[in-house]
């Protein structure tokens, strides 16, 4: 049975397609709730989140590991909601770990990823949920494949 599923997604900060590490932060919102949804649509894109042994490119993985020290996934859930039984809601907040950290601070496109999500930054909305992947240049390409103008507006895949 084929279930539908769609995720936003929104190309926070990336850098030039001809340095090695080739890479960008988007945040993907899913709209729906499937089993490794986030990372099935950013390989169906053929832009696989850096570390996926499953979904992702053996090579880029390797370069990631030995070069930069990124020895796992580079998914990060930021922010969740979820509805409660008496209708309220569960909103929980988790900033990204040292050991991702360490190793995007040492990207160029790390302070255009920082200025992206301070709050009161263009696009930043602290009152959704939000999932940081960190994607084989994901940015730049809307999920249809074709170039995007600027990055800040979310697209549906």
């Amino acid at each position: 049975m084929h279930r539908e599923a769609t995720t936003l997604f929104d190309c926070l900060a990336s850098c030039d397609d001809s340095l090695p590490e080739r890479s960008s932060l988007v945040r993907a919102t899913p709209l729906t709730g499937r089993w490794h949804q986030i990372r099935r649509h950013c390989n169906g894109l053929s832009h696989p989140v850096i570390g996926d042994a499953k979904h992702g490119d053996t090579k880029v993985n390797t370069y990631w590991r030995e070069e930069r020290g990124l020895r796992r996934l580079g998914l990060h859930c930021a922010e969740m909601s979820l509805p409660l039984p008496d209708g309220e809601r569960l909103h929980v907040q988790c900033p990204p770990p040292a050991d991702l950290t360490s190793v995007w601070a040492q990207l160029l496109w790390w302070d255009d990823a920082c200025a992206a999500l301070l709050p009161g930054a263009a696009g930043f909305d602290a009152t959704n949920s939000h999932v940081f992947a960190a994607a084989e240049r994901l940015g730049g390409l809307d999920p249809r494949g074709t170039k995007r103008g600027s990055p800040g507006a979310a697209k549906p895949f």
